[in-house]
């Protein structure tokens, strides 16, 4: 698994486009349905050719069936797995170990003493 670790608001989300695009079997899923499609709406915005079926928000209900998909041969990409995994503490840390590649907000380091 690789795991793509950096603060907020850091272009993690566009790194996994990217490698999203480089891999046509994979989905990504997200948070939420609003979520992905605000996603799928970036990747347009960034010029990449992915469709909207691809990006999957996530529901206790969906959870199973995303860590099934990996036995197809489906490439799965988790953004914010950190959240993910708070919400959803022991299918989410499923989900997320299954995945090829996740994406987790790294704590910033304050400044202060």
């Amino acid at each position: 698994m690789k795991v793509i670790e950096r603060p907020r608001n850091s272009g993690k989300t566009q790194m996994l486009l990217h490698y999203m695009e480089l891999e046509s079997d994979s989905v990504c899923v997200v948070r939420t349905e609003e979520i992905a499609k605000r996603v799928f709406e970036l990747a347009r915005g960034l010029g990449l050719h992915l469709t909207g079926d691809r990006f999957l928000g996530i529901t206790s209900e969906h959870i199973q069936a995303f860590c099934a998909m990996r036995d197809t041969g489906t490439k799965i990409l988790v953004d914010d797995a950190d959240y993910i995994i708070k919400s959803y503490p022991k299918m989410g840390y499923d989900l997320c170990a299954s995945a090829d590649v996740i994406t987790i907000s790294s704590q910033e380091v304050s400044d202060e003493s």
